[in-house]
């Protein structure tokens, strides 16, 4: 059982502001900023917030001890509270489609229905995974440490079929919709291929290692290069709309 140790996590909008707030409306205000929320999770004594990552509608908050919370984004309410994965063992960021977010936990697949805040299943995957997966509709896309992409069903139990690069590079991410798949490898591919079979459909090829998550918005994909170079790609194409020098390898998403 969780002891109530209070963590008081913060996000800060442009909104009315709350007399009791614990970070200074003075300060903020100086900032033009103004607390829209506050919001306190249970940790236990030595138990420390790991990782944040917004995702959608929703914060999701993974301490050291593998322990999940999920907040709305909006409002500050908590919505799942749930252990992933004994402590120590690696935890996949979470990746979702529509009202389902997935995690890898050490070997296990787990899902949870973030309306209604209930763990809809565990699975027991029969590869080792290397990084977040990506789902639609009918699959789900996992990258394998194996250098295989393995196409699944929804709950990862049967595998439809694998693909791998040309290069047999490793898949480093992967998006998809329920049209197309595009993954990029760490030597650098970006491959866009059908979602139901393993047909590449295109294939841009950066300068670099892209190990950082792909990150798609409207209808382009951004990529960003351990060779210091950010890309913006047509996602039905791969055609390069720009790419920008930024002096420094990238090793995380850019925000769009």
């Amino acid at each position: 059982m969780k002891k109530f140790c209070f963590f008081c996590l913060f996000v800060i909008i442009f909104s009315a502001s709350s007399s009791n707030a614990i970070i200074s409306e003075k300060l903020l205000n100086q900032a033009g900023l103004q607390t829209a929320w506050q919001s306190a999770v249970a940790l236990d004594k030595g138990e420390k917030v790991e990782k944040l990552t917004v995702l959608g509608d929703y914060l999701y908050i993974l301490t050291n001890a593998n322990y999940l919370f999920c907040l709305d984004r909006n409002t500050g309410k908590l919505v799942i509270a749930s252990a992933l994965a004994s402590p120590k063992l690696p935890v996949s960021s979470p990746s979702a489609y529509k009202n389902t977010v997935y995690f890898i936990a050490a070997n296990e697949l787990v899902a949870f229905d973030v309306q209604n805040g209930i763990e809809l299943f565990r699975q027991i995957l029969a590869m080792p995974v290397s990084s977040a997966i990506a789902a639609n509709a009918s699959n789900l896309y996992i990258p394998g440490m194996d250098k295989k992409l393995y196409v699944t069903d929804t709950k990862g139990q049967h595998i439809i079929f694998k693909a791998t690069a040309d290069d047999v590079s490793s898949p480093a991410s992967v998006l998809a919709d329920n049209s197309f798949v595009i993954f990029a490898t760490d030597s650098g591919n970006v491959i866009c291929m059908s979602s139901l079979e393993p047909k590449r459909i295109w294939q841009f090829n950066a300068v670099g290692s892209i190990s950082a998550p792909l990150v798609a918005s409207a209808d382009w994909i951004y990529a960003s290069s351990k060779e210091t170079n950010l890309y913006k790609l047509k996602n039905n194409s791969g055609t390069l709309a720009w790419k920008f020098h930024t002096g420094s390898a990238l090793t995380t998403s850019a925000r769009a």
